[in-house]
């Protein structure tokens, strides 16, 4: 067997060793940990939530994507009538 030949043994314990690494990589992270860096950079550069979920929804009216429904349209402007009112 030559150095570019790989038997089928060795693909299938190559292939359990990356399943393995995938698998113990997803478990080791906290889903809550993802979130908590781009809240705090948002934090520092004091952006107000309210003009953040406005400006996404502006973005939304202007390009109306496929997926963006009637439904869609209707919740956003629920919640920025309850954002400006608080």
């Amino acid at each position: 067997m030559s150095n570019k030949e790989i038997s089928p043994y060795n693909l299938l314990q190559l292939r359990l060793k990356v399943e393995s690494f995938e698998l113990n990589s997803q478990r080791s992270v906290d889903p809550v940990a993802q979130f908590e860096a781009p809240l705090g950079e948002a934090r520092e550069q004091k952006q107000d939530p309210a003009e953040v979920l406005a400006e996404l929804y502006g973005l939304l009216e202007d390009y109306a994507p496929a997926w963006y429904t009637l439904e869609h349209h209707q919740k956003a402007e629920m919640a920025l009538r309850v954002v400006y009112r608080l």
